[in-house]
């Protein structure tokens, strides 16, 4: 094969294997693949427990016409301690079994967080032991982690206990280590196509030393035997040829 046909060869495998690292690194830099995170849920928290009156929250605003503040505590798995603090209003209503009518409403701690929640009276005493009032409840604005809480139920105010039968739902939290654009294809297109190059500067060059190789054997004059040029006769030998 002519030595220029030989170059243009090597230098089409050259190129031909830098346009593979081409097609192998490009894709990771036009498409990230994006990491796909699970998708959080809500919790749900039962609440029913009895919340006693020795709690020591005060009530911060409580409205015209409240008759008391009670400050209330309980445990409640998933939360932890439960304090509290609340008013009462009277409407001036009577429920059918004989019970006084009441709204509330309060400030709520849990570990970590804070939430408002509100009652509204319950047209039933809601025990048979004459208890103090009726509520149905609902929580809202909650902070740290009650945000984005919400809760519902009812509370019987039962002669120095809040008897709560409900439950708390905590908002799914997005984790800390949002879905991103990964780095992994991006990386492993580098690898790819530098692993490519050197694989191609390295038959360019045994391509270039080949060439060589093959071009000092052809320009190179053949060797005599050993002896040859000294042997008698030689030289007159080698005249005769030439004539």
């Amino acid at each position: 094969m002519p030595n220029a046909t030989r170059a243009n060869v090597g230098l089409v495998r050259f190129l031909g294997l830098m346009l593979i690292s081409a097609v192998v690194v490009m894709p990771s830099f036009a498409t990230p693949v994006i990491a796909a995170n699970p998708s959080p849920t809500d919790k749900t928290i039962a609440v029913d427990a009895d919340f006693t009156w020795d709690g020591v929250r005060n009530c911060d605003k409580p409205r015209p016409n409240s008759v008391i503040c009670i400050a209330a505590q309980a445990k409640i798995d998933g939360l932890g301690l439960v304090e509290y603090a609340r008013d009462a209003v009277p409407t001036g209503e009577t429920t059918p079994d004989g019970c006084s009518e009441y709204s509330t409403h309060g400030s709520l701690w849990v570990p970590g967080g804070t939430a408002q929640f509100d009652g509204v009276p319950v047209p039933t005493c809601g025990a048979d032991d004459s208890p103090d009032a009726h509520y149905e409840y609902t929580l809202r604005d909650g902070t740290g982690v009650l945000a984005g809480a919400t809760g519902t139920g009812d509370v019987v105010a039962d002669n120095g206990v809040d008897r709560w039968h409900g439950t708390i739902t905590l908002a799914a939290k997005s984790t800390a280590n949002g879905g991103g654009a990964s780095a992994g294809p991006f990386v492993g297109g580098i690898v790819g196509a530098v692993v490519v190059i050197v694989a191609a500067a390295v038959l360019w060059r045994s391509e270039r030393v080949s060439r060589r190789r093959r071009r000092s054997r052809l320009c190179r004059p053949p060797l005599r035997a050993a002896g040859d040029a000294h042997r008698p006769g030689a030289a007159v030998a080698d005249r005769d040829g030439e004539r």
